[in-house]
């Protein structure tokens, strides 16, 4: 299951069934080629959503994918499975991950011989300057920004399986590039009971060219997402009166009355994964940890804006 939305004009709901009466495999559409079929792909990324997002879709095209949530597993899996003769095709790994992050996994394996030519798929919540570099340095594919849109993962799936379209690298963004960018402007409910907190996070919106309405509980911005029509809210998790939980709850009850739906990111300095879990199953749509850093911020504004 996945959404793709573009602010202003609507979202668009997708689903996958597996076909029990047949395993023929349908014809591409729309000119997109047919991917070979059991392709080996391995994917490492503690989020227990992400994983599952990315296994179910991935064993739908027809291809052989073993998830992982542990980084500390990937080199030993991949080597076993080479030794074996029946060696992986793809990785496709979360950058930041506890333990172990994606960039190290990659430095890891690039000391293996029968590793070092092995497609790498780099997925990440928020891109740092240095990381368009390091990626270049470790031979890495493509460098994404998740949530990884369906059409441009089967794409680079496709390049690396030898069925070429465009570069791989080309996918690969230029960090100073992208903030050089002007971004549309947005009008933003920032909601944090913390005054300085508060004060920092406004700064920095206001110079991303945003304009801020900034509230200090969950009731102040249940009230104000039903008096004005934002394009995001950031919501502070942990608030006391109410918390950022209950405010996003009340604000999707009223939504579904109105047929709006306004983006919601959670800020929190919890970047455990259940907490990401319990956001998401409150309605919110992406999270940011705090504290919160310009880049990070400037990712999420721009998929928001997307």
């Amino acid at each position: 299951i996945w959404v793709e939305s573009e602010v202003g004009k609507g979202s668009s709901f997708h689903f996958t069934l597996p076909d029990t009466s047949s395993r023929v495999v349908p014809p591409a559409e729309d000119g997109v080629k047919r991917l070979p079929q059991g392709l080996r792909v391995l994917v490492v990324d503690d989020n227990s959503t992400n994983r599952k997002v990315l296994q179910d879709t991935l064993r739908n095209w027809g291809l052989n994918c073993r998830a992982l949530s542990d980084p500390r597993q990937a080199l030993s899996i991949l080597q076993t499975a080479s030794a074996s003769g029946a060696p992986y095709d793809l990785l496709l790994v979360d950058a930041q991950m506890p333990e172990r992050d994606g960039f190290q996994i990659v430095e890891e394996l690039r000391h293996h011989e029968e590793l070092q030519k092995l497609p790498v798929i780099m997925m990440t919540s928020g891109a740092m300057s240095s990381d368009a570099e390091r990626s270049r340095q470790l031979g890495i594919k493509a460098f994404v920004t998740k949530p990884v849109k369906q059409k441009l993962l089967r794409r680079l799936i496709e390049e690396a399986a030898g069925q070429p379209t465009t570069p791989l690298q080309r996918h690969m963004p230029s960090i100073d590039a992208e903030e050089m960018k002007t971004a549309k402007p947005l009008r933003v409910l920032l909601v944090e009971d913390n005054p300085v907190n508060r004060k920092v996070a406004t700064r920095m919106l206001e110079k991303c060219g945003h304009t801020v309405e900034a509230v200090g509980n969950g009731r102040d911005a249940v009230e104000a997402s039903r008096r004005k029509r934002f394009d995001v809210i950031f919501m502070d998790v942990q608030m006391p009166e109410m918390d950022g939980h209950e405010a996003t709850a009340r604000i999707r009850a009223y939504e579904r009355e109105t047929g709006d739906h306004t983006p919601i990111v959670a800020m929190t300095a919890h970047a455990r994964d259940e907490d990401r879990q319990r956001c998401l199953e409150a309605g919110m749509d992406d999270y940011i940890s705090k504290p919160i850093d310009q880049k990070r911020l400037r990712a999420v504004l721009q998929r928001v804006a997307s």
